[in-house]
């Protein structure tokens, strides 16, 4: 038992000794490595460590932003986005900082609807008008906020205009918006309802008129409801279409390990 405990005591130093004699090269390759092998939180472990045990190599900055694609390629871009924060509050306009930058506000709250994640996109887009002309990718993400301020964004449908229609005439705020199909099946399914309604009551049979007019009249609101909201998707998936035309055609996505003429470039 003493055996084991003299053997602890004279080991468990040595870890903190060899880290801090680990060279600055030794930690970024190993973290490459670890990358390259898809381990990407370990990768962040090693690179944070040469930033820790060598904060004045000149492997710290490329280590950083290894850093930050970790992150991205493990599906975290917020944590991404505050690493390159961080950096650019020490290096203001780093180029290589402020187009990762960007790639990570792009795919924060990538998933989720376009009305959510707009104030990130245009954090994106302020940081990539920020790179320098000079730098080597600067083409693709200045052509991308050229194109951004340029094109037209959609013509929004209105939901109020859509729920009012549906309201008059079921069926008509989906016309509206172009869903043909749904306004058809609204209006028929109303329509049905109804005329079955009158009919029941016109042969003495209330009990059955009231069935299918409460029935008719959750169709109808239904009906209202489903313009309402068609119209807050639409616009929204619009906006979302229009910022990943615009992507793909500048090749904006973060690819951890990109093939050879695959959509991206970063």
């Amino acid at each position: 038992m003493h055996r084991w405990w003299l053997l602890l005591c004279l080991f468990f130093p040595l870890g903190p000794v060899w880290a801090e004699t680990k060279g600055d090269k030794e930690w970024f390759d190993y973290g490459q490595y670890l990358y390259g092998q898809k381990e990407y939180f370990r990768a962040i472990s090693s690179f944070k460590s040469l930033e820790y045990w060598h904060p004045q190599s000149a492997w710290v900055k490329p280590a950083r932003l290894m850093t930050a694609k970790s992150y991205l390629a493990g599906g975290e871009p917020e944590a991404a986005a505050q690493t390159l924060e961080d950096w650019l509050a020490l290096h203001p306009k780093d180029p290589d900082g402020l187009i990762y930058l960007g790639l990570a506000r792009l795919n924060t709250l990538e998933s989720a609807p376009y009305g959510l994640r707009e104030q990130e996109v245009e954090r994106a887009v302020e940081a990539f008008g920020q790179v320098d002309p000079s730098h080597p990718q600067a083409k693709y993400v200045l052509d991308f906020v050229s194109d951004w301020k340029q094109t037209p964004k959609p013509e929004p449908k209105s939901p109020g205009l859509a729920g009012g229609l549906s309201a008059l005439v079921p069926g008509a705020g989906s016309f509206y918006l172009g869903r043909y199909r749904e306004g058809t099946y609204a209006f028929l399914l109303t329509t049905l309802f109804a005329l079955g309604a009158r009919e029941s009551y016109n042969q003495g049979n209330p009990e059955l008129g009231s069935l299918l007019a409460g029935v008719g009249l959750c169709f109808y609101g239904g009906n209202v409801y489903l313009a309402v909201n068609s119209a807050y998707k639409q616009n929204d998936q619009a906006q979302s279409d229009r910022l990943m035309a615009l992507r793909r055609k500048q090749g904006l996505f973060f690819i951890p390990h990109p093939v050879e003429g695959g959509p991206s470039r970063f």
